[in-house]
């Protein structure tokens, strides 16, 4: 299962961020970007990049993947409620069934995208960067 897998699953069955933006395949999380028209509140994840850990004898098996995670809604209360459940169900997260060692979060930022919805629809976002250490195959 690839990572994106793993964590559009966690989220999905997250009961708190399965509360604000549904659960199951009707979830509002999408990679990379939301559709048109997408109902608020909803979570676009994507990756940022990417890091294959080395040590001087060469791959050590480790390597780090850094997420995207936005939250958006036109109400910002609602944003940080999101960004929390997002931040309770990723950070610390090890999963041992799968090739994610641990995640982490590494930062936090708020924008207020009026831009998003136009004139007639603003909202804000709430940014959080998570660092997933994972296994990686090494040959």
């Amino acid at each position: 299962m690839s990572i994106e897998s793993e964590i559009m699953t966690r989220l999905q069955n997250h009961a708190g961020t399965a509360a604000l933006v549904g659960s199951g395949a009707a979830a509002r999380i999408y990679p990379m970007v939301a559709p048109d028209g997408a109902a608020w509140p909803f979570v676009v994840y994507r990756l940022i990049g990417s890091d294959s850990g080395t040590e001087m004898l060469g791959a050590n098996g480790v390597g780090d993947r850094l997420y995207q995670f936005e939250c958006v809604d036109e109400n910002k209360l609602s944003v940080v409620n999101l960004a929390e459940q997002i931040r309770i169900a990723m950070n610390g997260w090890r999963d041992t069934s799968t090739n994610i060692r641990d995640a982490r979060v590494t930062g936090v930022a708020d924008i207020n995208l009026n831009p998003i919805g136009g004139k007639d629809r603003p909202a804000f976002e709430r940014i959080i960067d998570v660092t997933f250490s994972v296994f990686e195959a090494t040959s």
